[in-house]
C-alpha cells in the first residue's frame, strides 16, 4: 500500500478529494473510483510484476490490493487534499484571489489561467443588453450569482440555486445558464431533465458531476401527469448540503465532491415548491409578442461569452475590488436564503457597483411560483371579509372544501386527519401579510382559546405613497 502511494506522489497529479482519489490532468478532474480504475491509473506509469513459483509475469494490479487501498485511510491521508476544484478564480477566506495551480495554503485547485482585474463592465453590459429581463433587479440577480462563482469558497453549501423563470418559450433561459458555465468552467454542458422520480434523478445528477462539471443546468423542468409541480428532496439537499453525494448509475458507488456547483433550473410559469423556491434566486425573463421577431446585437451571446470569457472574469474581479476598497460594506437583504451571509455579501457588492433591486422579487417570486402560498392567499382573500372572524381547524377546513382550495394539501381523509394537516400547513404562514385586490394588506393570525389554536385575519388599510 505504501509502494503504490509513493509511485501517486512521485508522478503527482493525483489528490484526496472528499474523501476520494482523484486525478488532475490539465483542467480535468477525474475521480478514481473502482479497483479496475486505480489500476489503469497506475498502469500508466508502472508494472506490476509477480512471481509464482519459478514464473514471472507482469499483470495489472488485483482487485484486491486496489480495493484495499481505495478503503485506506491512511494512506489517502497522504496525499494533498482538494477543498475546492475550480475553472473560475476565485478569492479565498482571506478575501485573497487565488492563483493558478493548487494553493496549499487554501487547498484550492484553480485549474485556469491567471486573469488580471478590469475597470468598468463594459463586456458583460455589451453580453446582457440583448435579454429580456422583466425588471432591472431580474439582470441585477444574475449578476449576482456570476459574482457568487468567484466568491464560492466563501458558500461551500451556502448559496442559492438559480431559476430562470420566463413567460413564454424562447427568450434565452438556457443561454443565461450556459453562460453562468461558461464563465465558470470555459465551456458549455449537457443539460440535464428534471424527473420526478428521485432515485433516477440522483443518478443523473452524479453522472454530470463525475464528469467534472461545475455548473449543473437543468432544463424545460416540468411536472408530469397528476403531479405538476417541480419538487424534489435529491434537487434541494443538492443546493445547501456541504458535501454532494450521489449512487452512480448501475453501480453500487458513489461520487463525492464539495459543493461548490451552481445548480440552474429553466422553466416556463411553472409551480415550484416552497423549499425549492426559498432555495433559489429567481431571474425573470418577459417578452410579450413572437419571440423570434426579436432582433439582436450579438447573435451568438455564447460564443461572445467564450471569447470574451477573460475580459468578463476580470469585470466581476473588478466588481469585487472595487467593493473590497470601499471597506467591504454589507447591505442587509430581504431574502429567505442568506446562509454565512451570502446575500448581504453579494448584494454589498452589487450596491457598491451600482446595481439595482438584488433580491427585490424575492417575495413576488415565492407569491407567483409556490401554488400552496397562491390557494392559502385565496383563502386568506375569502376569510378578510367573512363576517365570522375566529376560526378553528375544523371550520376552515370545511370552509376550504366549500372554496375550493388547498384541496390536493388537506388530501381524502377524515375532517379530523384534515384539520391535523391544515394546523401544520397554516403554521408555515403564521404572520405572514398577503396582498388583497382592494389595496389593503391581510394578515393570518393564529391565535389560543379554551379549545386550542384559532385563526383569524387581521386587515390593514395601505396608506398612499403621497
Amino acid at each position: 500500500m505504501h509502494q503504490i502511494t509513493n509511485t501517486l506522489l512521485k508522478f503527482g497529479g493525483c489528490f484526496s478529494r472528499a474523501e476520494q482519489l482523484v486525478n488532475m490532468r490539465d483542467d480535468v478532474i477525474t475521480p478514481v473510483l473502482s479497483s479496475a480504475e486505480l489500476a489503469g491509473l497506475l498502469n500508466y506509469y508502472v508494472e506490476f510484476g509477480f512471481v509464482e513459483g519459478s514464473r514471472f509475469q507482469y499483470k495489472p494490479l488485483p482487485s484486491n490490493y486496489g480495493n484495499t487501498w481505495l478503503n485506506h485511510p491512511g494512506e489517502r491521508a497522504r496525499l494533498q487534499a482538494i477543498e475546492l476544484f475550480t475553472r473560475n478564480p476565485v478569492y479565498s477566506q482571506d478575501w485573497r484571489l487565488v492563483a493558478p495551480g493548487y494553493d496549499p495554503h487554501s487547498k484550492i485547485y484553480y485549474a485556469g489561467p491567471l486573469v488580471e482585474r478590469r475597470a468598468g463592465t463594459n463586456q458583460l453590459d455589451a453580453l446582457l443588453s440583448d435579454f429580456c429581463f422583466k425588471t432591472p433587479g431580474d439582470r441585477t440577480n444574475f449578476i449576482g450569482m456570476l459574482l457568487t462563482a468567484l466568491l464560492i469558497p466563501h458558500f461551500i453549501g451556502s448559496k442559492p440555486a438559480v431559476l430562470f423563470n420566463g413567460n413564454q418559450p424562447g427568450l434565452g433561459k438556457t443561454v443565461l445558464g450556459q453562460i453562468i458555465s461558461i464563465l465558470r468552467d470555459g465551456m458549455t454542458v449537457e443539460t440535464a431533465s428534471y424527473n420526478p422520480n428521485d432515485e433516477e434523478f440522483e443518478k443523473r445528477l452524479g453522472a454530470i458531476v463525475r464528469r467534472g462539471n461545475n455548473t449543473i443546468i437543468i432544463d424545460n423542468a416540468k411536472g408530469k401527469g397528476r403531479n405538476p409541480r417541480i419538487e424534489s428532496a435529491c434537487l434541494e439537499r443538492s443546493i445547501t448540503d456541504p458535501i454532494l453525494s450521489y449512487r452512480l448509475l448501475g453501480s453500487s458507488e458513489s461520487i463525492r465532491a464539495e459543493n461548490s456547483h451552481i445548480f440552474c433550473l429553466t422553466a416556463n410559469s411553472p409551480d415550484v415548491s416552497r423549499d425549492l423556491v426559498t432555495r433559489s434566486v429567481v431571474v425573470n425573463l418577459f417578452h410579450e409578442g413572437n419571440p423570434e421577431r426579436r432582433t439582436f446585437s450579438i447573435a451568438d451571446p455564447e460564443g461572445y461569452a467564450q471569447e470574451h470569457r477573460l475580459e468578463i472574469l476580470g469585470e466581476l474581479i473588478g466588481m469585487v475590488e472595487r467593493w473590497k476598497a470601499s471597506g467591504m460594506p454589507r447591505v442587509t437583504t430581504h431574502s429567505r436564503f442568506n446562509k454565512r451571509g451570502w446575500g448581504d455579501i453579494v448584494g454589498g457588492i452589487l450596491d457598491v457597483c451600482g446595481e439595482p433591486d438584488f433580491l427585490a422579487n424575492s417575495e413576488e417570486a415565492a407569491t407567483q411560483l409556490d401554488d400552496t402560498r397562491r390557494e392559502f392567499g385565496d383563502l386568506v382573500a375569502s376569510l378578510a371579509d367573512h363576517p365570522q372572524g375566529i376560526w378553528t381547524p375544523k371550520e376552515l377546513v370545511e370552509h376550504c372544501d366549500r372554496q375550493g382550495v388547498l384541496q390536493e394539501e388537506l388530501g381524502d381523509g377524515s375532517i379530523r386527519s384534515k384539520a391535523t394537516k391544515l394546523g401544520s400547513l397554516a403554521g408555515r404562514f403564521v404572520a405572514e401579510i398577503f396582498d388583497l385586490n382592494d389595496g389593503r394588506t391581510a394578515t393570518f393570525i393564529r391565535s389560543q382559546d379554551r379549545k386550542g389554536n384559532v385563526y383569524r385575519v387581521g386587515l390593514t388599510e395601505k396608506v398612499p405613497n403621497l
